[in-house]
């Protein structure tokens, strides 16, 4: 028994010497680790939420990205569809909470059923444009259904139609890659 007690008493001592000597616990954030923004492949890495940056009006727009909604959505108002020489045409303003665009006119690219998985209300239809976005250094010309997000944080939806053929999700960041440039605003002289 003597024996185990002096072993148990040695342990004891390197245990005290082995604590003075640690290392200190680590400081470094989550912040502080670099993110890829890309894959190898090029393929963009998205956050659960990005910037947007929507062209025609010059504008980074905070969108939330949605792997459950097959087609991108974008807040708009003023939606008039109408025919012209026989093709489906929309109005439509680009809106949310304390700004809203010009009126653009688009032709309607396809139509789409809309099911929330929150409602029990039937399917709404919607009209489908082409809308040239960028995210990070990333330009594209992709699908967007108009509908008024206003009551929504967020006035974009990105959906798989985009996800699945120019990136992955990473819903444990936000944010990952940065917003556009905008684009130097022209006045004209007088």
């Amino acid at each position: 028994m003597f024996k185990w007690l002096i072993i148990a008493l040695f342990s004891c001592s390197f245990s005290a010497i082995a604590a003075e000597k640690a290392q200190p616990v680590s400081t470094v954030t989550a912040k502080d680790i670099p993110v890829a923004t890309h894959l190898k492949n090029g393929d963009l890495i998205l956050g659960e939420t990005e910037w947007v940056y929507v062209s025609d009006i010059n504008r980074n727009i905070k969108a939330r990205i949605d792997t459950g909604a097959t087609t991108s959505s974008i807040s708009a108002v003023n939606i008039r569809l109408y025919k012209k020489d026989g093709k489906n045409m929309v109005d439509y303003k680009l809106a949310h909470d304390d700004w809203t665009s010009k009126l653009f006119t688009a032709p309607v690219k396809r139509w789409v059923e809309v099911k929330q998985a929150s409602t029990t209300k039937a399917s709404a239809s919607r009209p489908v444009i082409d809308l040239n976005i960028q995210i990070g250094d990333h330009k594209t010309k992709s699908d967007f259904t108009l509908v008024d997000r206003s009551q929504l944080e967020f006035p974009v939806l990105i959906g798989r139609t985009f996800i699945d053929k120019e990136a992955v999700v990473d819903v444990s960041h936000a944010y990952l890659q940065p917003k556009t440039k905008l684009a130097a605003e022209t006045k004209t002289a007088k």
